[in-house]
Order: C-alpha cells, then structure tokens, then sequence
C-alpha cells in the first residue's frame, strides 16, 4: 500500500514538473519569437495591453528596429531565471545584445500557467549586474572584446563609391558609411 502511494506520488511530482517544463519551453520559443518580431516591425500585438501602454510599446519597438537596428544584433541568450511567487510562476528570458544605439539587456518575463503570458519586458545596460543571471560566463562583457568596427570614408572627392578603412574613425572626420 505504502509502495502504490509512493509511486503515485512520485508520479504527480513528474507530471506536474514536465508540465512546468513544457510552459518553460513554450515560453522560451514565444521569446525568441519576440525578438524576431521586434527585428521585422511586428511585435506589437505580443504585448498585452494590461500591461503594456499601446504607445509606449509602438514608441519602443519603433526605435528598437529602425534607430538600433535591432535586425543586425550581436549576441545571444544568457539564460532564464524561474521565479515562484504567491501570484504563480513566472520565466525571465535574459539575452544581451550588442546594438547600432547601445549595449543592451535584454529581460523578457512570461507569466506561467493555463496561458503563457507576457508580463514585462525590461531592457538595461549589459554593464549592469543583475542577480537574474545566474550563468555569468556567457554575459557579453566577458567574453572576447567586441570586434572593432570597420569605418569607411571616402578617399576620392571626385568618386564617392570609394572607400578606404579606417582603424580608428575620429582621426578622419566626418564618414559617409558605418559598418558594425
């Protein structure tokens, strides 16, 4: 009899937490989601109006795309932070990402349970710590230095589709191209 309820109770114990990996797993696929909507321009009905302001999300998302040229990111995931809490469980998503207008934190929250929801979306300078990252090896400020930028300029007044690179782009002016 003691063998059944053991078993039994070993049973629920698995099943609900390969439910709970399973809402992890969803959640995380919705996230990376997230970011390549962000990158095309069409994230904006990712985020729930309860708690996201329509124009404060449209604001964000627009610049993200266009003036940090969020499709040409560099960096990666770092990893997820599950947080229990009295209101439920919820999932952090935690990517750095070197950007066109800054060096930027990424940390995507999803509400878990019968819906995966999303429930904040904090961005914050890479440089900053945080107690979420719980895998510090893969941050982007400690791993290999960025590479340096490549900067064109044009090096003939006459034919400006010619370019010469420069190491370093404040000892020759003003440049016609950026690359990063």
């Amino acid at each position: 009899m003691i063998r059944k309820l053991l078993t039994l109770s070993f049973c629920v114990i698995m099943l609900v937490g390969c439910d709970n990996n399973d809402q992890i797993s969803q959640a995380r696929i919705k996230a990376d989601k997230l970011l390549n909507d962000i990158s095309l321009g069409k994230a904006y009905d990712a985020f729930p109006k309860k708690y996201f302001p329509v124009n404060q999300t449209h604001e964000l998302m627009d610049e993200l795309k266009n003036k940090c040229d969020f499709a040409n990111r560099k960096g990666a995931f770092i990893n997820e932070y599950l947080q229990e809490t009295s209101n439920g469980n919820r999932i952090s998503f935690i990517y750095e990402y070197y950007l066109k207008c800054d060096n930027i934190r990424f940390i995507i929250t999803y509400k878990l349970g019968k819906d995966i929801e999303l429930f904040e979306f904090n961005l914050e300078p890479i440089e900053k710590d945080n107690s979420m990252i719980t895998r510090p090896e893969r941050r982007l400020k400690f791993q290999k230095a960025r590479p340096p930028r490549a900067f064109f300029y044009p090096t003939n007044p006459k034919n400006p589709l010619t370019f010469t690179l420069a190491k370093h782009p404040f000892r020759h002016g003003k440049f016609s191209r950026i690359y990063g």
